[in-house]
């Protein structure tokens, strides 16, 4: 009986350790490794939006369908960020905050990299938390100019990974079709959110889409934009759908790129436009042949080149636009094709309210589903005339924006009140651990 009591001892100390083991892993992993698994690190603020939202309230489109989240109460009626209708605010309680778990182990063994998203601990405010994006790294000269980030002088180029995680939804809901269009008996017709072509004859010649300056080819498939209905069709500008109660002036955006899917049965030639708030960059791609011409009106030459062959049988993701002074052809998540464009004259920009297009070349039949819009953040400077500013970085200080960038208070401010953000500041690696709302 002495020997059963002593086992049965011997098995509940073994159950005791065996659960307390795990339990003081995970505190020290919630100590040392990864904020936010024990104790909720949730998003307080908008200054991150919509890449994280705080708390906020969800409005929904009675004209498009669409839902999204935004902040205040001060209006009865909101805008749309969709389709620009007027739709009365939902009567509701507010939705929590994102809640974002901080991964530390990864400073341990690598320096943060431009673009990441990190938490912080507030330079201004002592035990106050924030999360920001990494623009500027240490000892570069950092400034802002026309709504881009330049380092050392330089303009910075973020590759198809790093401007589809920073970018902004302009227009991208199923609705949202309506906003492209076409001219009718051209061959283009839209079903089922999804645009489809039927042609029975050779529609163009590759030599009259390049020649086309000004887009005028009657089968082009063409996004015009709304953020106003009784002001009609406007250029895309930095409005976000979030900032309901702001009123600021809005900037005309020239970063803007276009994601669908495509489909073709048989081989042939797509075309892609864009205008980059100065002029129209446009390219011809044939999948299957694995062939780009591009030319950028003003340089006087054709630029042809090779890339990798795609099947467009099954349907191919396409990501394609200017930002950043590229013009930028992706294809289920991989670069095809990328070229430098020339820096834009100095005077004001000539946007245009139809800036993104797509023409079927030489194709019989094609379908178009999934359009959507985005922007790339434009970053607004302190209150300067010439819209611009910069700062050096001291070798241990690191430069952080929101994407919310209106309303984010970041090192744009803290700098002039001589804070910074050093390395030791710095929590971890920020990602989103559960959300009440759909960024994309």
């Amino acid at each position: 009986m002495v020997r059963i009591t002593k086992t049965l001892g011997w098995a509940k100390r073994w159950v005791w350790l065996l659960t307390l083991v795990p339990v003081a892993a995970l505190i020290g992993c919630e100590c040392w490794l990864v904020q936010g698994l024990l104790v909720p690190r949730r998003v307080a603020g908008g200054s991150m939006a919509p890449t994280f939202v705080g708390d906020h309230f969800q409005g929904e489109c009675h004209v498009c369908g669409h839902r999204w989240a935004y902040e205040g109460q001060q209006f009865e009626r909101i805008i749309c960020p969709d389709c620009a209708s007027r739709v009365d605010r939902l009567e509701s309680e507010p939705i929590r905050g994102d809640r974002l778990l901080f991964s530390r182990w990864r400073l341990f063994f690598q320096s943060p990299r431009r673009w990441e998203i990190v938490g912080l601990r507030r330079p201004d405010r002592v035990g106050e938390l924030a999360v920001k994006r990494i623009v500027g790294l240490p000892g570069e000269s950092v400034s802002i100019r026309r709504g881009d980030i330049h380092v050392d002088g330089r303009l910075v180029h973020k590759d198809l990974a790093e401007a589809l995680d920073v970018a902004i939804p302009v227009s991208h809901g199923d609705r949202s079709v309506d906003r492209w269009r076409f001219e009718e008996k051209t061959g283009w017709r839209c079903q089922d959110h999804r645009f489809c072509w039927t042609s029975m004859v050779e529609n163009s010649s590759l030599e009259s889409v390049m020649t086309d300056i000004h887009g005028e080819q009657p089968a082009w498939l063409a996004y015009y934009h709304q953020e106003n209905l009784a002001a009609g069709n406007q250029p895309v500008t930095d409005n976000y759908g979030y900032n309901q109660d702001v009123s600021r002036r809005l900037h005309q955006v020239r970063d803007l790129f276009a994601t669908f899917r495509f489909s073709a049965p048989a081989t042939g030639w797509i075309g892609l436009q864009c205008h980059d708030g100065d002029r129209w960059q446009r390219l011809l791609w044939n999948p299957v042949d694995g062939t780009i011409r591009s030319h950028g009106p003003g340089s006087g030459k054709y630029l042809d080149a090779e890339v990798e062959p795609v099947d467009p049988r099954a349907g191919v993701d396409v990501v394609f636009g200017t930002w950043d002074r590229q013009l930028l052809l992706g294809v289920n998540g991989r670069a095809l094709y990328r070229q430098e464009l020339d820096d834009p004259k100095d005077g004001p920009w000539t946007p245009v309210s139809n800036p993104l297009g797509i023409l079927p070349v030489r194709y019989k039949e094609m379908e178009i589903q999934r359009l959507r819009v985005w922007r790339d953040i434009y970053y607004l400077p302190l209150a300067r005339a010439d819209g611009r500013y910069e700062v050096k970085l001291a070798d241990d200080e690191y430069f952080v924006l929101g994407d919310n960038a209106p309303i984010s208070v970041d090192s744009r401010q803290w700098s002039q009140g001589g804070h910074r953000v050093t390395v030791h500041n710095l929590i971890g690696r920020a990602r989103r651990l559960s959300s009440d709302h759909s960024r994309k």
